[in-house]
Order: structure tokens, then C-alpha cells, then sequence
């Protein structure tokens, strides 16, 4: 096929067909056979004449359990508000494959992204002609991503890693700028470790001989084992100083959440370091000088307020057909007609798929969802004079007119949310480690899951999809849901032995009452395959469940639908591609 009519779709087909499922054998073997294909991509660089122009690039490299995308997020943001060309490298895309290579920020277009994959295919296609086989999938984005930041000339390039450290594809750079270890925590243990101490020397694997490293604050096992490891190579690692090391302990950050905290402290030290190795001391003269008597530099904090990462601490308000903007408005119209209105659907997105880190998504969730309900009190107040709902009796807002009356007597129910877990995760994470903290959190914390739904995978590990209506009907009884079966089975035992609050459990009840009836009626198809359980359900599609949640909300215009959509990425990202279209 001639060069010229190679599109961005047969990139994308082509990329589909070296994908590798993620079974087979765990334990030695795995690693082994990981080991082996980190040892074929110096071969692989070589044959793509890439190891001069890799050995040029000035890299930031990040590895980690939790936050590696939001701190190369941070890193990026303030470096390209600096006034520097930046090129970052991340895993994985959540609606498009373009999201993993970003310029300045932006995804790569179709046309910079076509052109570099065609050189590495067609070389890296001649050569397994010859005996060399083909990199895997993440290898060869890895290679791809090299090449393109070679040849696009960019001043900084952030790289995170894709598995562990020692052995990911991005491990084949020799000599970054300066290196950067998030926070550790028990992931991807049949590759790495069953041990902190393991996991921690799989980490470290990125750190290398006089290149300074700095740390988020670790377990002291973890740290320990990074010492070492740092001790060994002669290299200086660091733990990153804490916002408050700048006075700057109420700094706005882009990305939601306490966690991110610790994230956007370790994009600083990384951020400063580079500076101070780049040669580019005229350019960084002053942020340095502010730095060293302990100022966060403007600079700094524009890029971390303004740094965004779809998919971590997200929130996105559904657009119903004949919804309001405006809360208020979420009321009944008085002026005789039907009422066109109808109730909020509100997602929150983190594809937080660790125990710490859906410990940390379920406490950003309780933030947010009281932010919102204190901030929509104030605002429904505010449309009153004298601040009484007592003074008025109707009301005009947009053009409508709502009676204040029904507003009262409907009060406890606006008031009063509905808060719904849509989760799924890989079967070889542990659903008891991963679902008690959001249950237990948001309990806590007065702002409890009262009912769960689950979902099998939606586009799997595939990129281009285009499922019709008639699509998910026809695939939505053939799916294999016995993992989905089984994260309800683990659900329902939690949730009776940590949630005893009977309004929550009224509200489940309220929400099945009628679930596949629902479902039956909806688009005219028969759904008779969900399971429903006393606080949850089985959907056998993603597409169904999002109907499903619109359907309710759109009947009720009262209901206000808060969904925690959390377990994995891979659910975040398909998810955020059905509510635009």
C-alpha cells in the first residue's frame, strides 16, 4: 500500500494486531519473558538508528504505583508554562491512542501521529522479515514516541513508565535528566512482587548512575529498598519537600483531590532539578532565586492550577434532553404545560484501580459532592429575596416560572442525592481490597454508596469502536459476566456488613423497584439477563447501564443521580466516549 493512502484508522487496525492478551503464565516465567523483550528493545532502538537521537533528548522519567500520570501532568504543565516545548508520553488513552503522545499539551494530530507510525512500521516490518520479531504493542509506542520527540525537536520530554521500571520499554533511555518515583503500593504483583521491597527494586529500576532521583514519601520498607538500590548506583535520591515547604499549603491545583498534593510537591522537585541541569541558567535565573529562598515562582503555580488529566477527578454533568443548567431550574414548571424538565445525572470519574487509590478517590468524591450540594444551596437561596422561601410564593428564572411551594415540599428529595457506584476492574485485581475503601469511606463520611451497578469491559483493549444500539442488544447476551457476577456477590456481602444507614438502603430498594422493567421497555430491546442483587445489579453493557441512568433521570425530575465511576481506566475511557456522542 503506497505511503500516501496509509490512513490514521490502518495505523490503528494495524496497532490492534499486535496487541498481546494479558493471560499467560505468572510468577518467574513472566518475568522472564518481560525481561527477554526489554533486552530486544536495544535491539529494536538499533535497528531504528534512534540511540544518537534518544541520547540527545532531555528526559524527565517517572515511575510508580499511584499519581505517575498526574505528576508528569504537573511536570509538563509547568514546564510549558515556562515557555518551553514539551513532549509527554503517557498510558494509557482513555477515548483516543493519540492521547498517549502530546505536544505542548495536546494530543498529537492524525497526520505527526500517521507519519512517525508508518516509519517504525515499515522498518520494524522489514526486519521481522529478517528474524527479528516485531515489539510488542506498549514497546512499540515506546519506540514510536522516541522517534517522534527526536524528530520534532522538543526541549523537555516527560516519560512515564508503562509497568514497573527496571524492565519497561521506557527503560531503554540510558541517561535521563532526572528521574522520579511516585507513590508505591501492592500493583501488577505477578510481574513485580508479592512484597513492597520487590515492587520498590522493580521501581528503581529507572535510576541510574549519577542522574538525581526524587521520591514521593513512601512506607519505610519501600523506602529503604530505594535507598539501597540508589546507594549502590552512587546516585542522589531525594524526597520531594511538601507544598508547605513554600508557604503554598492552600495552593489551587488543577487536578482534584489530597493525594495530588503529594504529586504536585514531586513535579516541583522534578521541575527544578531539570531546570537547574537544562544549561538554560539565564532562562531560570529567577524562578531559581525565588525557589532557593523557599517561593514557589509564578510560573510554578499557573502550572499546576491549570494542569488538567481527563479521567482522574473528573466530573462531567450528562446533558439530558430538556435539562436546565441551572439547578433551580431542575424543578417543576407551574405554568399549566407538561413539565420539560428533568432530574441531573452527574459523573465522577477516577480510574483509580488500587486500595490506596480508591481510598483516595472515595474521599475526593465525599469533597466533591458536598462542594456541589453547600454550593447549590447558596445558589437556590440566592434567587430569593430576603433569602425565604416563605416570602415568595412563584418565581422567574429563564423565561419560566417556578412555584416555590412544590420547591418546599419537594425539598427533601432535591436535597438528598442519590449516590451510585458503576465499577468494574481486571479479574486480577481483588475486589475485597479494592471496593471496601469506597464503601467504608464514603460512609464515614456521610455520603454513602447506596446502590452499585457493574459492567463487563465495553471496547477491551481495542481503539476503534463504533457499536450501534442494535450492536450492544445483539453482543449484550453473549457477554461472559461471571467476573462481574462475582464483584456483586463481593459487593452485596459488604455492603450488609458495612452500610446500616436505612435511608441508603431504602433508596436501593426505590432504585431496583422497577430496574427490568426498565431495562425491558428501554429502545425496545429485552435486557432479561441482568441480575439484580438487594444494592446492586448486573448490566451486561456499558451503553445499557448509561441508558439505563439517563432513563431514570429523565423520568423523575426530582432525582439527582451522583455516579462514583471508578475500578479502571479502560471503564473511565468508554465511558467518557458514550457521553459524547
Amino acid at each position: 500500500m503506497p505511503m500516501d493512502t496509509r490512513t490514521f484508522e490502518d495505523a490503528v487496525t494495524a496497532l490492534n494486531g499486535i496487541i498481546r492478551g494479558k493471560t499467560g503464565p505468572a510468577g518467574p516465567d513472566k518475568r522472564e519473558t518481560w525481561k527477554a523483550q526489554h533486552e530486544l528493545m536495544f535491539r529494536h532502538l538499533q535497528l531504528l538508528e534512534l540511540e544518537e537521537p534518544v541520547s540527545r533528548l532531555s528526559i524527565i522519567h517517572v515511575a510508580g504505583t499511584k499519581g505517575k500520570g498526574s505528576t508528569c501532568a504537573f511536570t509538563e504543565s509547568i514546564l510549558r508554562t515556562s515557555g518551553l516545548q514539551t513532549g509527554l508520553f503517557t498510558s494509557p488513552h482513555l477515548e483516543n491512542i493519540r492521547e498517549r503522545f502530546r505536544f505542548n499539551g495536546v494530543p498529537v494530530s492524525e497526520e505527526i501521529f500517521c507519519q512517525h507510525f508508518w516509519w517504525c512500521w515499515d522498518r520494524l516490518q522489514a526486519c521481522a522479515k529478517k528474524g527479528v520479531p516485531m515489539p510488542r504493542f506498549f514497546r512499540f509506542l515506546t519506540l514510536m514516541a522516541l522517534r517522534m520527540f527526536s524528530a520534532e525537536n522538543v526541549d523537555v520530554v516527560i516519560l512515564e513508565v508503562g509497568l514497573g521500571g527496571r524492565y519497561d520499554a521506557t527503560n531503554v533511555v540510558k541517561a535521563p535528566a532526572v528521574c522520579g518515583i511516585t507513590s508505591l503500593g501492592f500493583d501488577h504483583t505477578d510481574v513485580l512482587g508479592h512484597t513492597l521491597s520487590e515492587i520498590a527494586s522493580a521501581k528503581a529500576g529507572i535510576l541510574k548512575a549519577g542522574v538525581p532521583a526524587f521520591s514521593a514519601p513512601q512506607p519505610i520498607e519501600a523506602m529503604e529498598t530505594l535507598q539501597k538500590e540508589a546507594e549502590m548506583l552512587k546516585t542522589q535520591l531525594e524526597v520531594a519537600p511538601p507544598l508547605e515547604t513554600y508557604n503554598r499549603g492552600n495552593l489551587r491545583l488543577g487536578l482534584e483531590g489530597d493525594h495530588q498534593r503529594i504529586n504536585a510537591a514531586l513535579a516541583i522537585a522534578l521541575c527544578r532539578c531539570w531546570s537547574q541541569r537544562s544549561g538554560l541558567k539565564q532562562h531560570w535565573s529567577l524562578e531559581e532565586k525565588e525557589l532557593s529562598k523557599g517561593i514557589l515562582p509564578e510560573t510554578y503555580m499557573r502550572g499546576l492550577a491549570d494542569a488538567q488529566w481527563p479521567g482522574r477527578a473528573q466530573i462531567v454533568y450528562d446533558k439530558l434532553p430538556g435539562g436546565e443548567k441551572e439547578m433551580i431550574s431542575r424543578t417543576l414548571f407551574t405554568n399549566g404545560s407538561k413539565p420539560q424538565n428533568v432530574g441531573r445525572l452527574t459523573f465522577y470519574l477516577d480510574g483509580a484501580h488500587t486500595p490506596e487509590s480508591t481510598e483516595a478517590c472515595a474521599k475526593w468524591f465525599c469533597l466533591a459532592v458536598k462542594r456541589e450540594q453547600s454550593h447549590e444551596t447558596v445558589n437556590a437561596r440566592s434567587f430569593l429575596p430576603d433569602q425565604s422561601f416563605s416570602k415568595v410564593s412563584q418565581i422567574r428564572i429563564t423565561g419560566y416560572s417556578y412555584n416555590l411551594r412544590q420547591l418546599s415540599e419537594h425539598g427533601r428529595k432535591w436535597t438528598s442525592p442519590t449516590r451510585v457506584l458503576l465499577f468494574n476492574c481486571m479479574p486480577k485485581r481483588h475486589p475485597q481490597c479494592l471496593i471496601p475503601p469506597i464503601l467504608s469511606t464514603c460512609s464515614q463520611k456521610g455520603c454513602p454508596i447506596q446502590f452499585a451497578i457493574f459492567v463487563p469491559p465495553y471496547s477491551s483493549c481495542t481503539f476503534i469502536t463504533s457499536h450501534s444500539t442494535s450492536d450492544v442488544a445483539a453482543t449484550a447476551a453473549q457477554t461472559d459476566v461471571s467476573w462481574q457476577h462475582f464483584l456483586q456477590e463481593s459487593w452485596e456481602a459488604m455492603y450488609q456488613q458495612e452500610l446500616r444507614d436505612h435511608k441508603a438502603a431504602e433508596t436501593a430498594r426505590e432504585l431496583l423497584l422497577g430496574l427490568r422493567d426498565d431495562l425491558e421497555c428501554m429502545n425496545g430491546f429485552q435486557y432479561q439477563s441482568t441480575r439484580i442483587g438487594s444494592s446492586s445489579a448486573v448490566i451486561h453493557s456499558l451503553p445499557i447501564a448509561l441508558n439505563w441512568l439517563r432513563h431514570r433521570a429523565i423520568r423523575d425530575p426530582w432525582l439527582n443521580l451522583q455516579v462514583l465511576v471508578t475500578g479502571s481506566l479502560y471503564l473511565v475511557g468508554d465511558l467518557l466516549k458514550l457521553l459524547k456522542h
